[in-house]
């Protein structure tokens, strides 16, 4: 689950990390007013709040510039902030249409001598969290990495308590924080920044930058964290934190019914159950040059409800030009997910050819029940089959 970064730094603020002050304003709240809690400050920052990275190179369709801007009056901080509000940001990870901002954080400017990169996540290609940082932190940091121009220092994190105090100093002193004095406020922020981490069942912890002040402070400026959704049962304050409005609406449905769905870009609606048999079908498709408009998961789901809540979902998709059907009947039995789909559709023609691949317990029985009850849904016995049909079925369109 994402978060906003004024959430990011409540948690991060908690736990004593070095933060500067700062007040969230949504499009109903008074913004004079709630700026004016800061007080007098030499100049302010604002950010658009979106669950969007690359926002202060991103820009707002209705021309009043980018998602984060300087201000050098409270004046001018709340113009800027209504001018954000009600507004697209498009950046490089929100598609051509941009996301709409509802809320804004003004915080407390500070002079920046420096900028640093730093991280915690978790390394799946060696089963551990990794500590990350770079001298060169800040808004090209995306693209420089990704061309090779910046040089990330990496620490592998071996015990649950932490990383040890030897790591985070040798960290330090390989992004240029030689003083003492700087380099042991250092590990005293990463330590309490893995604390956060693994208190908050997080994923990913980043700052981007951190601001290495003229007068020898270390500040976070911009926070990120992203939390693992197996987790939030034990964490109430995050789950009151979940932005619905930042998340795809039929992903916030899925997940009401237990579903696992992930919206994807392509143009064939995909139905299957249990993650290994999804990601293969992902795959399959992917080889064969096709491109899927979802993941969806059943898992083990027994019941119709949610079975034809998952096709009410896919039917829904206006993209789509094909439902792939990939079943193997265990827990989640073939005649069930037949007779889910008949009640999402409840006598309605259904809006794109069929591709049906079922085994497994009641398959035959759920075969027969597509059958006669939407004649052109296709069959298809093996796996490798299923791209040429749906080739087929795009070729004679």
């Amino acid at each position: 689950m994402k978060i906003h970064e004024f959430q990011t730094k409540q948690l991060m603020r908690s736990r004593g990390l070095p933060l500067c002050r700062g007040v969230a304003i949504g499009e109903n709240d008074p913004v004079e007013e709630t700026i004016g809690q800061l007080g007098s400050l030499n100049f302010y920052a604002v950010k658009a709040q979106i669950h969007s990275g690359g926002r202060g190179k991103g820009v707002f369709t209705n021309g009043v510039g980018s998602g984060v801007q300087l201000a050098r009056s409270a004046t001018a901080a709340a113009k800027i902030a209504r001018g954000m509000l009600g507004n697209y940001l498009v950046t490089r990870q929100t598609g051509e249409g941009g996301q709409i901002v509802r809320r804004v954080y003004v915080e407390e400017g500070i002079a920046v001598k420096r900028e640093i990169y730093l991280a915690i996540l978790l390394d799946r290609s060696i089963g551990k969290l990794v500590a990350m940082a770079s001298a060169d932190g800040g808004v090209d940091i995306e693209s420089a990495v990704e061309f090779g121009g910046k040089k990330i220092f990496r620490e592998v994190i071996h015990s649950p308590s932490g990383i040890y105090p030897y790591q985070a100093r040798r960290m330090a002193m390989a992004i240029g924080l030689q003083e003492d004095d700087l380099r042991e406020k250092f590990v005293d922020l990463l330590g309490k920044l893995f604390t956060f981490y693994w208190e908050s069942d997080a994923s990913l912890v980043e700052i981007n930058p951190l601001a290495q002040t003229s007068d020898g402070q270390l500040v976070i400026l911009d926070g990120k964290s992203i939390h693992d959704d197996n987790g939030l049962f034990r964490q109430g304050t995050l789950r009151a934190m979940r932005d619905c409005d930042e998340e795809d609406e039929r992903e916030v449905r899925a997940s009401k019914y237990g579903l696992n769905y992930i919206a994807l870009p392509g143009n064939i609606a995909c139905l299957t159950n249990g993650a290994g048999l999804a990601m293969a079908t992902m795959d399959l498709l992917h080889a064969n040059g096709l491109e899927p408009a979802n993941f969806l998961d059943l898992g083990d789901s027994t019941g119709e409800d949610t079975v034809t809540e998952a096709f009410k979902i896919l039917c829904g998709d206006i993209r789509s030009r094909c439902l792939l059907i990939n079943v193997f009947g265990g827990a989640m039995r073939g005649d069930v997910v037949a007779k889910g789909m008949l009640r999402a559709i409840d006598g309605n023609p259904y809006p794109f050819p069929i591709v049906v691949r079922m085994e497994g317990a009641y398959a035959a029985e759920g075969l027969e029940i597509l059958k006669n009850s939407i004649p052109h849904s296709i069959a298809v016995k093996n796996m490798e089959n299923i791209p040429r049909k749906i080739k087929n079925i795009f070729a004679k369109k």
